[in-house]
């Protein structure tokens, strides 16, 4: 399976390298708590399989703020520069107290002056998928990145 996986990753990041090269890719988990933005540590869900396996560019801000972090809170003022050519976001209903409430920011002037909101270059995707390990659930963020991106 490994190995299997491993063939999968290489044959992606090739496409993805003819598709997207130059692009910035950035992955945020939005809560009623606030928004994560994930890092390119090797130990996290997301960005171990973005920046390395796919070896998309990460955003100037994950760099940042995130380069050697699983994942770090993201103000309101670090959003407003969160100019990512691509959002991967996903919603965490843990925190929400009414149905829906994680997803308010979507409302927001601030998020619809986003770059990525604007080119319509948002791209949500299963929590459970992507706040998860292993080798299938690595195989489906694949699968996700390829449906959006080429």
């Amino acid at each position: 399976m490994i190995e299997q996986y491993e063939n999968k990753a290489r044959e992606a990041k090739e496409v993805l390298w003819h598709s997207v090269c130059g692009q910035t890719v950035a992955f945020l988990r939005i809560s009623a708590c606030g928004i994560s933005l994930y890092g390119g540590c090797k130990h996290g869900y997301t960005g171990p399989i973005l920046y390395k396996d796919l070896g998309l560019t990460p955003h100037s801000i994950v760099l940042k703020l995130a380069g050697k972090s699983r994942k770090v809170a993201l103000t309101q003022e670090w959003l407003e520069q969160l100019d990512a050519d691509h959002l991967f976001i996903t919603f965490d209903k843990r925190h929400s107290n009414t149905d829906g409430e994680e997803r308010r920011i979507l409302d927001s002037p601030l998020w619809k002056r986003l770059p990525a909101v604007k080119n319509k270059c948002v791209y949500e995707v299963d929590f459970l998928t992507w706040m998860n390990y292993g080798v299938i659930s690595h195989g489906k963020k694949i699968d996700d990145v390829l449906k959006v991106l080429v």
